[in-house]
């Protein structure tokens, strides 16, 4: 009996999120980014623009927290890799291979708990929404948690 509730409610599922997979291995998935760009804008953001949002002058240390990176590979897997590789591969939305070279880190900050509003008056953002035809969906992560994956992100890039 347990077996056959199981079943039904599998199948339930099923019929109401045919889209959603557990994993796959079919190229016809892979087909859908293959329009995309590898390297997405012509234009190099600016390198030293920190952005809407409460950080202004956020500076991080010369060393790499790895209690707090470790943090944020957990809070990147969990809110970020959907849409996000740390290589140049892109998904939804750019690789991020560099980008603590690229921007400014109170820039990854704001982007991360502001997101809205970076969106909206960004032109590299803008630029990049255009590109790839979405938007990042604010995610609603706070300051410590933007900065464990700004600290997850540079140990990626320190890597490379």
């Amino acid at each position: 009996m347990k077996i056959f509730i199981l079943f039904q409610f599998t199948a339930i599922l099923a019929a109401f999120f045919p889209g959603c997979k557990v994993s796959s291995t079919s190229t016809s998935d892979k087909v859908h980014y293959e329009n995309r760009p590898v390297v997405p804008l012509k234009e190099e953001p600016n390198h030293q623009a920190t952005g809407w949002g409460r950080f202004q002058d956020f500076n991080f240390s010369n060393k790499i927290n790895s209690k707090k990176a470790a943090a944020g590979a957990i809070l990147f897997n969990h809110k970020c890799s959907m849409c996000h590789r740390l290589t140049e591969e892109v998904i939804t939305g750019p690789g991020l291979k560099h980008t603590t070279q690229k921007h400014h880190p109170s820039w990854i900050l704001n982007l991360l708990t502001n997101t809205s509003e970076m969106l909206n008056k960004d032109p590299y953002l803008s630029k990049s929404a255009e590109v790839y035809q979405s938007r990042m969906p604010d995610l609603q992560i706070n300051d410590e948690e933007a900065k464990s994956i700004l600290e997850f992100l540079r140990t990626n890039d320190a890597k490379q």
